[in-house]
């Protein structure tokens, strides 16, 4: 009896201490991490592209021997895998810069068309006497007879909540104008991050052998740094599935919007849901940046219905994802999604919104370390030895 509850014990310590150091450690690394990723953040970028290169280069290799019509491929096969990986590295590289760039080009051109578009809509709108109109002839509008009371009451309420809305507009867009044109003056520290990536991701994958023999000479131990390049491997297997479930998600988004702005008669529908899934995958951003903005120009320009539709859609949106997105990043990361909603929790609170994204991927981080050096193991003896020394304490009592 008192071997079975010891063992009950030891099993709920070990899981509530084990959940518990990795949410502190998940703490302290994105602390420490919001420090160092000015410096970290274009060598771990490289070494992230570096392996989607030369895993991508070893499938296309495999596929390549099958044929065996390369004589060149069967005699020197590092060699031509070396190459390969520095092409598709390049080839990476060039489109994760196109699709940057358009899109930061896209979204500066539909801003800079509001800011100098929107006093002319306003204008020729005429929103507020609109919703006067609406509210005089409730009947027509809302198929009931208001109270004249209430409708004046609720008539000024909205007249005042608008003449807000447009007054703060021109600033918001100015704002965002100013942060895109700061983004463009920083172009040379850019290039220069650019630079060091590229350079960092080139050497990774070119001078591997001499990384490793460099990592011996500070590090002895060659289990342990065997252990490292493991873990950066899986790591790098890891953020594949995590891309592949953004992608996923960006897909349900691009869907869900296309399928709701062709319902409520949106010009343009597929651009339109291309921006607004992707915008949505902007933790600071989000659906709301692209469906807020285009209900209240419905709404100036007459459309009361397309504008609730909208709103309408994007309330289900966000409701669908807050469902979904726990449940696919997290077997993306191999995580429960109660663990991933947890992890999401912390990096709120140390980040802010771009924690739910960094959040669970320090966990994933910490839980790949924890299983390469067997520290759950080693923790598990230490509590193991604990109560077994508890338990004769016991029986001698």
């Amino acid at each position: 009896m008192m071997d079975d509850r010891a063992k009950m014990d030891l099993a709920f310590i070990l899981s509530f201490f084990k959940h518990f150091l990795l949410l502190i450690l998940i703490a302290v690394l994105l602390f420490i991490g919001s420090r160092a990723l000015v410096v970290l953040a274009p060598i771990l970028f490289a070494l992230v592209l570096s392996q989607a290169a030369v895993t991508i280069s070893k499938f296309i290799l495999k596929h390549w021997q099958k044929t065996g019509t390369d004589q060149t491929l069967t005699k020197h096969p590092h060699r031509v895998q070396k190459k390969l990986s520095v092409f598709v590295y390049i080839v990476i590289l060039l489109l994760l810069l196109a699709l940057i760039g358009g899109l930061m080009y896209y979204l500066v051109s539909i801003l800079r068309y509001v800011y100098y578009q929107f006093p002319n809509l306003i204008r020729e709108s005429d929103i507020i006497n609109k919703i006067s109109d609406i509210f005089h002839d409730s009947k027509s509008f809302f198929g009931i007879e208001l109270n004249p009371a209430i409708s004046a009451k609720i008539e000024e309420s909205i007249i005042s909540f608008t003449q807000k809305i447009i007054a703060a507009l021109p600033g918001v867009l100015a704002t965002m104008l100013q942060s895109a044109s700061r983004m463009i003056s920083g172009l040379p520290r850019t290039i220069l991050v650019l630079l060091i990536t590229v350079m960092a991701g080139y050497y990774f994958i070119t001078e591997s052998n001499k990384l490793y023999a460099l990592l011996l000479r500070f590090i002895p131990d060659r289990v342990f740094v065997r252990k490292i390049f493991s873990v950066t491997n899986r790591l790098t297997k890891t953020l594949f599935r995590i891309l592949g479930g953004y992608i996923v998600l960006l897909a349900f988004t691009f869907l869900v919007s296309l399928i709701g702005f062709l319902i409520i008669g949106v010009p343009n529908a597929v651009t339109w849901a291309i921006v607004a899934a992707v915008v949505d995958l902007l933790p600071i951003l989000g659906i709301t940046t692209t469906l807020i903005p285009m209900s209240l120009y419905f709404f100036i320009q007459s459309s009361p219905w397309q504008a609730i539709g909208v709103l309408i859609l994007m309330v289900s949106i966000i409701i669908i994802r807050r469902f979904i997105e726990p449940t696919i990043l997290g077997n993306a990361m191999e995580l429960h999604p109660i663990v991933t909603l947890l992890s999401m929790i912390v990096g709120i609170m140390i980040y802010g919104l771009a924690g739910l994204l960094l959040g669970p991927l320090a966990f994933v981080i910490l839980r790949e370390i924890f299983v390469a050096f067997e520290m759950e193991q080693k923790i598990r003896h230490i509590f193991a030895e604990l109560m077994t020394k508890r338990g004769q304490a016991d029986l001698d009592d």
